[in-house]
């Protein structure tokens, strides 16, 4: 059982501990607390803060961040949030990459989204932001290219002289990558599924000391995939910032 939890504005620490004091008092084995937070909680000042105040729950802790864009952009966001699940023994929950970017570091698991609305929360007085609102496609995580972009993008920006690559998933059995249309959103969730899935069974069935290495060489896959796309389709395609942070750390 989830419990109900408010969103949570950053620095606001009297609000936060009373969420986990009040969840405390709820028993049960089969509770769990989400906190709903700010990114803006993911600064230097706050971090030992969440840190104890996480500690102090009876009930595993589900934390997300919420942003009218990703709340996860930059490196040192990044390694904040990654020190904060792993070293908390919190759940990464409603997140993009950067869960499995945690559990590779020891994180006790991760809930990652397969479209923009479940990979983040909007907080209550925001609007969510998206680069193309007036393409309907459905958001594709690109195989082997940790980069998540709408097909209708992918066949008017991106491959436009050059054949999308096809993709050897449960779902897609050998197509294109960028077939799915604004009606097939629910293929498209199921081929996100199956790709992250494929990532995070290759980080679990290494040994814990190896998955930082292993996560960080996938990423580093990621990189040269872009470089080999930006050669085919003759334009230049940057990878996705966490996904640099990933392969350089």
């Amino acid at each position: 059982m989830l419990l109900p939890s408010g969103y949570v504005e950053a620095g606001d620490v009297e609000t936060l501990r009373a969420i986990v004091d009040a969840a405390n008092e709820i028993s049960g084995d089969d509770v769990a607390l989400p906190l709903y937070l700010s990114t803006s909680w993911l600064r230097p000042e706050h971090e030992q803060f969440l840190l104890a105040v996480i500690a102090l729950s009876s009930h595993p802790v589900l934390v997300s961040f919420g942003s009218s864009t990703n709340p996860l952009d930059s490196k040192r966001k990044l390694a904040i949030y990654r020190r904060l699940v792993t070293g908390s023994g919190a759940f990464s929950w409603r997140t993009d990459l950067a869960g499995l970017d945690a559990l590779a570091h020891g994180a006790l698991g991760t809930a990652i989204g397969t479209g923009p609305g479940l990979r983040r929360f909007t907080p209550p007085k925001d609007k969510g932001k998206a680069r193309r609102p007036d393409d309907p496609t459905p958001y594709v995580l690109n195989p082997g290219h940790m980069h998540w972009m709408k097909t209708g993008a992918m066949r008017e920006e991106l491959y436009v002289g050059a054949p999308a690559p096809t993709c050897g998933c449960r779902e897609c059995g050998g197509q294109r990558i960028d077939r799915f249309t604004e009606s097939q959103a629910a293929a498209a969730s199921r081929h996100n599924h199956a790709i992250i899935d494929e990532y995070a069974q290759s980080l679990l069935s290494a040994a814990p000391s190896e998955r930082p290495s292993l996560w960080r060489s996938m990423a580093q896959d990621a990189l040269v995939a872009h470089e080999a796309t930006s050669a085919v389709v003759g334009r230049p395609w940057n990878a996705p910032n966490d996904v640099s942070t990933f392969a350089g750390d």
